[in-house]
């Protein structure tokens, strides 16, 4: 008795302080702050789920905001387009590539006076050594629009004025300097056939981690004649490099590109046909989430993925606000004698709106601190998963957003429980008659919805899972283990030789299985070749140089024919093997002996290997050609598409259990047979594994997702339980008085909740399966997910359910039931 004239003493004191506008503010913060203070268990569950959502969604965004800043930090950037050549040669045979032929940049430039700078940009990986030490580097070579183009700040010194200067970035200055003056100091640099000095006159501050253009080391493209041959720099269908132009403010791309079509008749010449060869403009800031142009220098990311986990984001909220809504509504029966005397003390329902709004505004601030605060902590974990370097600045941009978040979050979660409880008539509510039992039929909804989203995301996780998984142990076509890949950073005269040097070296050791070399790593991107056949028409297929010994060291099989043979000279110029897929293209029943339609030198297919996937999982098995000196197809091509300069690439196979003892061994003999090289290696498995880095990165983003998702819902879950189990505080005394077990108590409480989980799973099912299938589309070889994917989400989400409402029930079901008789 004496509790409920202290409550209505203290409604009085509000409703008076409801009716002074001076003091109203005041008086919802007291009123709210009271509230919290009252129900503190309540208080933190929804606080703290509320704060995960916050957490969740924030660092979720984080990420997808830094895909979508992607070189905007450029003041010209909405100016900059980046080249791409579109060659079309029948329904068949379309091409588009943004490794671009060197002629074009000085063809356009010359040809098109309001194009403001044009910039060339090419890589190699090329040997540089300072006094007696010596690495392999990414050198890129530029013109000088480049650093008029681009802001990319010079730290110290000036930009290079001679071929023979080099810009580096203060990674390298530390790496080959130390701690000394690196300005006027000379570093020798592989080009061709000769290390040639370069005089260090700069230091540039590098890329930033938004950039779809990366370096370490930038030196004139003047020295391109040293890298690539004279028929790369004049041929329009040879691409080495990237091309970049910048246009005057106001000057639209499509203005210069139909200016185009004069330009490219005149560089073709004779073989000029209308259509076969455009060019296309692509925004720079537009390059790395846009898939329909190859990637170029640098690997883009899919913006299908930016998307689902905007939406990941958005949904990690929606479950958050679904939990404080379901919560508010929970406690709507507690609340309703609270409504109906304050409204007949005075209180407009406008009033009440506006309490309870306060209330929940207040409440999502703290929240919003306390996700912030989460956000943070878990930020070193969160960029271990994405391999980015996000933080979170606090700059006006931030500050605005998470206020609006706060706002948006208290008045969006608030909104229903606000005008539901406003609109009790006080006269029922205090007559009893207003029952707000457990099974509403709109709480119960929410409930299945925000398990449903759980379920959806657990399923998500299972498929991302077990795709990677199919990726990184399907059969590829070879033994991709025990499998060392040494890089030489030679040309290919002189690494064959040293690659002979080591392979007689290595023969004959217990632990050493073979030993082989090829242009081109498996795993990396691999020659194309383009040429006129002899119906007409235009074809292509992949290329890679290698020596006999390389197919059977990484276990690739013959179909048919043979392998390459050291005792049949003619194998050299003559020799070709072919993959299956390209003598099923050609129509070749028995290719063995026969020869590609070109305008070749004499060849014949020596032999045929099955299929092999010897590039990503994403794209199916292309036509290949396989050959033991390059100038038996280079001769007949009229288009050459080269990723990076050819060298050989050494793969040595290790016997099991010998791994230790090889690689010292391994190194031992390098030093001996190629003394002043660096001796570096990498696995073939892991190569290959870093293919599917993006998708290991959504795979971890959404796993986290789920787990944020179901800890939220069980957080929901168990407050909705707790507020069950007071409201039945009287049942459940007069069952226990009757005979009821704990059991039987415990069942009584939880069966509501399993029948609302077990319909979010039917639910989530059907719709996670059409997400991940249309996710997958983006794989040539794809695992759908089969039903133990979908079983085992549903038990893990009903059984992480049941966990959380039986601890409430089995509560419930100990209390004595003297207690429960005495409550209220």
């Amino acid at each position: 008795l004496y509790t409920k004239l202290h409550f209505t003493r203290l409604l009085q004191f509000d409703i008076y302080f409801l009716k002074t506008g001076g003091s109203m503010f005041r008086n919802y913060l007291k009123i709210a702050l009271r509230s919290l203070a009252r129900h503190k268990l309540y208080s933190f569950i929804n606080i703290f789920s509320l704060a995960l959502g916050v957490a969740g969604c924030l660092l979720i965004l984080l990420f997808v905001r830094d895909e979508w800043r992607f070189d905007r930090f450029h003041p010209h950037a909405e100016n900059i387009y980046r080249l791409a050549v579109e060659e079309n040669y029948g329904a068949d045979q379309h091409f588009l590539n943004t490794i671009t032929p060197i002629v074009l940049a000085p063809e356009l430039r010359a040809s098109y006076p309001e194009i403001r700078a044009a910039a060339r940009l090419g890589v190699m990986r090329n040997l540089v050594r300072r006094d007696d030490v010596t690495f392999s580097e990414r050198v890129h070579l530029t013109d000088d629009d480049f650093f008029a183009m681009f802001d990319f700040p010079l730290l110290r010194g000036r930009l290079p004025q001679l071929p023979a200067e080099v810009l580096l970035t203060p990674a390298l200055v530390e790496k080959y300097f130390g701690t000394s003056d690196p300005l006027g100091q000379t570093l020798s640099i592989r080009l061709g056939d000769e290390f040639r000095p370069f005089t260090v006159c700069g230091i540039i501050a590098p890329a930033p981690d938004h950039s779809s253009i990366r370096f370490d080391m930038l030196i004139p493209f003047a020295n391109s004649h040293a890298v690539w041959s004279e028929r790369a720099h004049l041929s329009p269908f040879n691409v080495a490099v990237e091309t970049y132009l910048q246009l005057p403010a106001g000057h639209g791309a499509a203005d210069l590109a139909a200016k185009t079509p004069e330009m490219i008749r005149r560089l073709l010449g004779e073989r000029y046909r209308e259509g076969i060869y455009l060019l296309h403009f692509q925004p720079l800031t537009d390059i790395h989430l846009n898939t329909a142009y190859p990637a170029g220098l640098e690997p883009i990311s899919d913006p299908a993925y930016s998307y689902l986990l905007a939406i990941v984001a958005l949904l990690v909220f929606l479950i958050a606000c679904i939990n404080f809504t379901s919560l508010t509504l929970g406690r709507a029966g507690e609340r309703a004698r609270e409504v109906g005397v304050r409204k007949v003390v005075g209180a407009g329902r406008g009033q009440l709106i506006r309490q309870f709004w306060g209330e929940t505004v207040l409440l999502s601030c703290f929240a919003l601190l306390l996700g912030v605060l989460l956000a943070g902590s878990f930020l070193p974990t969160f960029n271990t998963l994405t391999g980015k370097s996000l933080a979170l600045r606090f700059d006006a941009i931030f500050l605005g957003s998470m206020l609006l978040l706060m706002l948006l979050t208290g008045l969006v979660a608030g909104s229903y429980p606000a005008i539901f409880l406003s609109g009790f008539r006080p006269v029922e509510v205090l007559k009893g008659r207003i029952h707000i039992g457990p099974g509403g039929l709109f709480r119960r909804s929410l409930t299945v919805v925000q398990f449903a989203l759980s379920v959806f995301l657990i399923i998500c996780t299972l498929s991302i899972a077990g795709q990677l998984h199919y990726l990184q142990n399907k059969n590829l076509g070879f033994d991709k283990n025990q499998v060392l890949i040494l890089p030489t950073g030679l040309p290919p005269q002189e690494g064959l030789p040293l690659y002979e040097r080591l392979r007689n070296s290595l023969a004959g050791h217990q632990a050493i299985a073979g030993i082989g070399a090829s242009a081109f790593a498996l795993g990396e991107g691999w020659m194309t070749i383009g040429y006129d056949a002899d119906d007409g028409t235009y074809r292509n297929f992949r290329l890679n140089v290698i020596t006999p010994e390389f197919l059977e060291t990484v276990g690739v099989e013959l179909a048919m024919g043979r392998n390459f043979s050291t005792e049949i000279p003619s194998d050299v110029r003559e020799g070709i093997i072919i993959n299956q897929a390209l003598a099923d293209e050609y129509g070749w029943q028995a290719p063995l002996g026969e020869r590609l339609p070109g305008e070749f030198p004499p060849h014949q297919v020596i032999g045929v290997v099955k299929d092999f996937n010897f590039e990503s999982l994403h794209s199916k098995v292309e036509p290949l050609v396989l050959v033991l000196d390059r100038q038996t197809i280079f001769a007949g091509a009229s288009d050459v598409s080269l990723p990076t300069g050819p060298e050989p690439e050494i793969a040595v196979r290790i016997r099991a259990g010998e791994m230790t003892a090889a690689l010292a061994f391994i190194k031992d003999t390098w030093e001996q047979v190629a003394p002043g090289l660096p001796f570096s290696f990498t696995f073939l498995d892991e190569t290959l594994n870093r293919q599917y880095r993006q998708e290991e990165r959504l795979g971890s983003i959404v796993t986290a997702a789920a787990v944020f998702a179901v800890l939220i819902a069980c957080l929901g879950l168990f407050g909705l339980a707790m507020l069950a189990a007071i409201r039945r505080t009287k049942e459940v005394g007069v069952r226990k008085v009757l005979g009821a077990s704990v059991a039987d108590i415990a069942l009584l409480i939880a069966r509501d909740f399993i029948k609302l989980v077990l319909l979010a799973i039917l639910l989530a099912v059907p719709l996670a399966y059409l997400a991940v299938s249309y996710w997958l589309e983006g794989f040539a070889y794809r695992k759908m997910p089969g039903p133990e994917v979908f079983l085992l989400a549903g038990l893990l989400a009903l059984g992480v359910a049941l966990l959380t409402v039986s601890f409430q029930a089995v509560k419930a079901g100990l209390t004595d039931p003297a207690r429960s008789l005495r409550y209220e």
